[in-house]
């Protein structure tokens, strides 16, 4: 008869020194990343500038032109603010 393995629980070290370390190897990364120009977080959202000027000129309500534009209403409201 065979015989069936218990799932292995395995330590994790959570310590205040591998954390430490563990915060500073990311530190090092992202400095890294930075200093090879590659661009971190989230990419910034495309929309189309002439559109929204139009739509928001034909009396459309900042809800109705994010639906349609398919973006968020805080991102039609920042980009009208900046305009």
């Amino acid at each position: 008869m065979a015989s069936k393995a218990r799932g292995v629980v395995t330590p994790v070290d959570n310590t205040p020194a591998s954390m430490r370390t563990q915060s500073r190897r990311v530190r090092e990364g992202l400095r890294r990343a930075r200093a090879l120009g590659i661009r971190l977080g989230r990419p910034p959202a495309v929309v189309d500038l002439q559109r929204l000027r139009s739509l928001r000129g034909k009396g459309m309500s900042i809800r109705a032109i994010a639906n349609k534009l398919n973006v968020s209403k805080t991102t039609v409201a920042d980009i009208l603010n900046r305009l």
